[in-house]
């Protein structure tokens, strides 16, 4: 199976608009692994890289898994 995570991270969470800063990506197909840290932060040439990068992904057949459920947890607790 073909496999790519994504873990994002952002600043200025309490804007309306996210400020991407990096990402982290690791593919997986079989045993083979690829790992690739992105920095985003006012890098127009690296964006375009990573969308390109995951375009290609993409149409390779690859299934994407974005991590976050952690910090989204950690939230939720103010809602206890």
């Amino acid at each position: 199976m073909k496999i790519l995570t994504l873990d994002f991270e952002f600043n200025g969470v309490t804007e309306p608009q996210l400020n991407l800063v990096s990402c982290a990506t690791t593919k997986y197909l079989g045993k083979d692994v690829e790992e690739i840290d992105w920095w985003l932060h006012d890098d127009p040439l690296e964006q375009a890289a990573l969308a390109d990068y995951l375009t290609a992904a993409y149409a390779e057949g690859y299934t994407f898994v974005a991590f976050g459920v952690g910090s989204l947890l950690t939230n939720l607790q103010q809602f206890r």
